[in-house]
């Protein structure tokens, strides 16, 4: 799963890391909270469909907005039976 994290309200200055419910914490932090000012981060912290988050000082409202689920792929499907096309397009400004 990917998802937005979104620090609000927070009392303190603090950081909040979000990893793998069952995982030990790392000691790396997802967002770096300023007391009064909303703070927000992609991250990918799931396992079996839970996260844990924490938050080091003080307290603050956390907001988790599902952005996608990835999913596994057997060996087989490594490869992208599709083939995918990029285009570049570029305007030039109208000149009078």
């Amino acid at each position: 799963m990917v998802m937005n994290v979104t620090a609000t309200n927070a009392t303190h200055n603090t950081y909040v890391s979000v990893y793998p419910y069952g995982a030990s914490r790392p000691n790396t932090s997802n967002l770096n909270v300023t007391a009064g000012r909303p703070v927000a981060n992609l991250v990918v912290p799931v396992k079996d469909g839970k996260i844990t988050l924490y938050n080091h000082a003080g307290s603050t409202d956390l907001i988790g907005d599902v952005q996608g689920v990835l999913r596994t792929l057997s060996p087989h499907r490594l490869c992208n039976q599709h083939q995918h096309q990029h285009q570049l397009r570029r305007r030039r400004p109208s000149r009078p």
